[in-house]
C-alpha cells in the first residue's frame, strides 16, 4: 500500500480521498480497503496510551487493522 505524498494531501479530506483510491496488495488477503481499520486502530492505540499507558509498535498497529479488517470481511455474508 503506498501512502500518499504530502504534496498531494494538504488536508485530511484529500488523505482520506487518495487513500480510498488505493489497492491492497494480495499479501493482505483483504477486498476492501484497510485505511479505515488503519484510522480505526490509530484511534483506539492513541486512547490506550492516553488512558492505559499502554503503547504499540507500527507493526503491531498494523497486524492489529489488518486482523479486524479480515474478521469484518469474514462476518460479511457471501456475496451473490
Amino acid at each position: 500500500m503506498a501512502i500518499p505524498s504530502r504534496a498531494v494531501c494538504n488536508s485530511l479530506e484529500d488523505l482520506l480521498i487518495s487513500c480510498s483510491r488505493m489497492t491492497n496488495l494480495p499479501p493482505t488477503g483483504l477486498s476492501k480497503p484497510l485505511y479505515p481499520w488503519l484510522l480505526w486502530v490509530l484511534w483506539t492505540s492513541r486512547n490506550q496510551f492516553l488512558f492505559e499507558d499502554k503503547s504499540f509498535s507500527e507493526t503491531e498497529m498494523l497486524t492489529k487493522a489488518i486482523r479486524a479488517a479480515k474478521e469484518w470481511q469474514e462476518s460479511l455474508p457471501p456475496r451473490k
